[in-house]
């Protein structure tokens, strides 16, 4: 995969829009260099919106829940980049969430 610069460095190159040399970083860059790397920058948010289920963009977590609380937010978990929750696929029968008693271990 590439990396930030090494995108930044094709569309450069690619565009036919930048005399001289390629960007060597992403930073400090001035005039039309630096709105391609802010164009990079840009698309890569938007590719990252298309979908909210991207599965690489999930991951696993564990937290303790207490009787008598039956809602908890991403905070009380320690969870800070959360977008959304994984909700219950009634399409494929997939269930992102397990609640197990810890002194029982997973069924």
């Amino acid at each position: 995969m590439s990396t930030y610069l090494q995108l930044s460095q094709d569309v450069a190159r690619e565009s036919g829009t930048v005399s001289g040399t390629n960007p060597t970083a992403v930073a400090s860059q001035t005039g039309r260099l630096l709105k391609i790397v802010e164009w990079v920058a840009q698309a890569w948010v938007e590719i990252q919106n298309l979908h909210a289920d991207w599965r690489w963009m999930q991951k696993t977590f564990s937290g303790d829940t207490a009787s008598g609380n039956g809602q908890y937010t991403p905070a009380s978990w320690t969870i800070l980049d959360l977008r959304d929750w994984l909700r219950d696929d009634r399409v494929t029968g997939y269930q992102p969430h397990t609640i197990f008693l810890t002194a029982t271990g997973v069924s």
